[in-house]
């Protein structure tokens, strides 16, 4: 993996991994305080609407005790049922339907202490039917109020009722009394448009939002165990629906038992879910636009970087002992300009130990050579050493046999001559090929002047009484066809 490559993966990912951390920790912390702020208007509203119906039951007890003083000051109610007038008793029977209306009751039924009934004002053929068990029922709710589902001829209906004892003529009677408990009433208890409030129990359910009767109705209609409360099942089908849920048991009085009802809470997590799927939207926009700039900064600095790098390296690749030529200088100041200066600095001395070994190394050959070349010559020159001074003793002593001695030595001068004739030739071979070429003569002997120019002298005379090199060469030189180095 190369350098560039490095860097831009670790730039994006110093990036990138941080920011997404942080989205990710954002979203769950508004999720988190959503959700609770959901929970906390659920509970809220969950204690308004305890507190709502208390407050209805005390209203309904209330109105159950001015009916109870009424029923004290009406004669023709006390000899009905105390003084034994028979013919009053139509009187009785339309008592509750009466007054039901006029207390603000959806619900009304008198009864005496055995709990036959006597008089009802939401279904007057009622009367003499016996229901002891429903004022026991609410007597012994902890609040006294209770869910109780009362018969119409058009159908059973639930209301929020109570039970007030009163005397009369020494006899004891019971007014059971209550509001019909339906979608509108709950709808008139939620303060919240967002929440939804529902009475749930067996076999069906009311609402405030008829979405939430929808997924109820079913799930109520066919459970499977009636030892689960119908609440549970509710709970479990609302939250699989994405509600946020709430509950409370309430008292259900049917047809004189009590059941367990609930009262449910609760608040679609869809807009929450809108709200996440918004935020990971922008999350994720936000991440690629990051993303992309981050890399093109990232590649704007691995290029600022590694260009500079990939110039040195390529220079340093074209450098032998041969070629230690080469500009490295970027001109930066940061730590590749360093690299740089160091690397033009170690070229710099590659290059003057190079001249020096090559000047060591050709001062080694040329030794070699010359010890050859006097070891060749010498084995030349030996015979015919010998043979000339015999010749100089024989021309001195005995000058008569110099003819016919040369004769006999003759071929050996000849040999050496042709050994050290051969011997030239292979020499002249080692010499480089004059190759001639247009050159300008004045710039030759200026450069031979000044290479041979001692220091400390000018281009006249000499100091110090040495001797010097004088140039005179006229203003126009023409070029000749030579061998510059020769």
């Amino acid at each position: 993996m190369s350098l560039r490559t490095r860097l831009l993966l670790g730039s994006t990912l110093l990036v990138l991994v941080p920011l997404a951390v942080l989205g990710w920790n954002v979203r769950e912390q508004m999720q988190r305080r959503l959700a609770g702020q959901y929970t906390e208007r659920a509970a809220t509203l969950m204690t308004i609407i305890r507190e709502d119906l208390a407050a209805a039951g005390v209203e309904i007890d209330a109105r159950l005790s001015a009916l109870a003083d009424q029923m004290e000051r009406d004669n023709n109610l006390r000899l009905a049922l105390v003084g034994g007038h028979d013919d009053l008793r139509p009187y009785v029977l339309d008592f509750a339907g009466r007054n039901m209306t006029l207390m603000g009751l959806d619900m009304l039924q008198l009864q005496d202490e055995s709990g036959r009934i006597l008089s009802s004002g939401h279904y007057r053929n009622e009367y003499d039917r016996r229901e002891a068990e429903l004022a026991a029922l609410l007597a012994g709710t902890p609040t006294g109020v209770a869910v109780v589902e009362a018969r119409q001829p058009e159908g059973n209906f639930l209301a929020l009722a109570r039970a007030h004892w009163s005397q009369l003529g020494g006899q004891r009677f019971v007014v059971i009394g209550g509001q019909r408990l339906d979608a509108r009433r709950l709808m008139r208890l939620t303060r919240d448009r967002d929440l939804a409030v529902s009475l749930v129990f067996d076999g069906g359910a009311i609402s405030s939002a008829p979405e939430v009767v929808a997924i109820l109705a079913p799930v109520l209609a066919h459970r499977d165990s009636l030892a689960t409360p119908p609440g549970f099942e509710a709970v479990r089908a609302l939250r699989h629906q994405r509600f946020l849920v709430r509950s409370e048991p309430i008292p259900l009085i049917r047809d004189g038992r009590r059941y367990e009802a609930a009262l449910i809470v609760s608040h679609p997590l869809q807009p929450l879910t809108v709200l996440l799927r918004r935020v990971n939207m922008w999350l994720a926009t936000a991440l690629l636009v990051i993303a992309a700039g981050s890399l093109v900064l990232a590649i704007w600095i691995s290029g600022r970087i590694s260009g500079p790098l990939r110039k040195l390296a390529d220079r340093t690749a074209q450098l032998d002992l041969d070629r230690l030529e080469g500009d490295f200088d970027t001109g930066g100041r940061d730590e590749v300009g360093t690299l740089g200066r160091m690397l033009q600095e170690l070229t710099d001395r590659l290059r003057g130990s190079a001249s020096r070994l090559r000047a060591a190394e050709r001062r080694a050959t040329l030794g070699e050579v010359a010890r050859q070349v006097n070891h060749d010559i010498r084995n030349g020159l030996t015979p015919l050493r010998n043979v000339l001074r015999h010749l100089s003793q024989l021309a001195e002593t005995r000058p008569e046999e110099l003819a016919s001695t040369y004769r006999e030595r003759r071929g050996t001068l000849e040999s050496s001559l042709d050994y050290l004739e051969q011997l030239a030739g292979h020499y002249r071979r080692l010499a480089p090929t004059s190759r001639p070429q247009s050159c300008d003569l004045a710039a030759v002997l200026r450069a031979v002047a000044a290479a041979h120019a001692a220091p400390g002298r000018g281009r006249g005379n000499a100091e110090d009484g040495g001797g010097g090199i004088t140039l005179e060469l006229p203003d126009s030189v023409p070029p000749v066809l030579a061998d510059p180095i020769a």
